[in-house]
């Protein structure tokens, strides 16, 4: 039990230090730019960016279970993400390229959370 705790709170404070790190590198930016030129997309970009740096940190010296744990850990949520944004997407665009690209990533990455999930319960119970 105290292993899966761990695991979450190290998962939970990756991800809190990528979206840190990716909105004062966003923040640096807005030196450098006016504000004009700066979309809540592109920040919205620099802090998944930072998210993601978040969690290639947490994954540092990890072997085994404990790599395979926090890959899966990391890698849900990052899906739960993607389907998140792909739903807003269809919400709103017009472009049908986008909406089967919306559609497509919702169908792919909805499976590959399920199959993830299953792996993570058959493997380690959780």
């Amino acid at each position: 039990m105290e292993n899966k705790n761990n695991v979450l709170v190290i998962g939970i404070l990756t991800l809190i230090l990528g979206l840190l790190l990716g909105y004062f590198a966003g923040s640096s930016r807005a030196l450098y730019y006016p504000s004009s030129y700066q979309s809540s997309a592109s920040m919205m970009a620099s802090g998944m960016h930072g998210a993601m740096r978040g969690m290639m940190m947490g994954l540092e010296g990890k072997t085994g279970d404990a790599l395979d744990l926090i890959f899966l850990d990391g890698m849900i949520i990052h899906h739960e993400g993607a389907v998140d944004m792909a739903k807003a997407l269809l919400s709103g665009t017009k472009r049908p390229e986008l909406q089967k690209l919306g559609q497509d990533i919702i169908s792919a990455q909805t499976g590959e959370i399920k199959m993830m999930q299953e792996w993570r319960k058959s493997w380690f119970g959780k």
